[in-house]
């Protein structure tokens, strides 16, 4: 499984460490999750040939859809305005990141219906728009990251 930051297209830069942090618990939580669901098919499948000797499971095993894009954001949505508000900063420029990141986790094969999974999205997205990559202002704002001066103006 990849990391969301590894899926292609991939993204260009040097992530901050809490951005890489928060990918890489993303990437577990997902492989977690991942790893989980097929061990109940097998252990379904396990149970079915013991239960009912002779009997097959019907083809090979798969695992049930993920949770579209729509409802997902729905959910992450919720979660931002409970943890965050909906009115703050960070908040809005995650919903406005949201789809390209939701479209990059479902591209790596993550499953979007799942709590920890959605969880650790959560962080990942609420790392992306407040540390960002090095060299980058991936905020928002500009008076929060303004590191020169202007005639007349600011906090000089």
């Amino acid at each position: 499984m990849l990391n969301i930051l590894d899926v292609d297209p991939k993204i260009h830069g040097t992530p901050t460490a809490p951005l890489r942090r928060a990918a890489e618990q993303l990437k577990e939580a997902a492989e977690s999750a991942d790893f989980q669901a097929w061990e109940a098919i097998r252990i379904r499948n396990r149970y079915i040939s013991r239960a009912l000797p002779g009997a097959t499971p019907p083809g090979p095993p798969t695992l049930p859809p993920s949770l579209p894009l729509d409802e997902f954001r729905e959910v992450i949505s919720n979660k931002i305005a409970r943890t965050y508000g909906k009115l703050k900063g960070p908040s809005q420029n995650a919903m406005s990141e949201f789809g390209y990141l939701a479209q990059r986790a479902q591209r790596a094969g993550y499953r979007l219906e799942i709590e920890n999974v959605q969880d650790k999205f959560l962080a990942f997205l609420m790392a992306y728009v407040t540390e960002g990559f090095v060299e980058l202002d991936t905020t928002g704002t500009q008076i929060g990251n303004y590191q020169g001066s202007w005639r007349g103006g600011g906090f000089d």
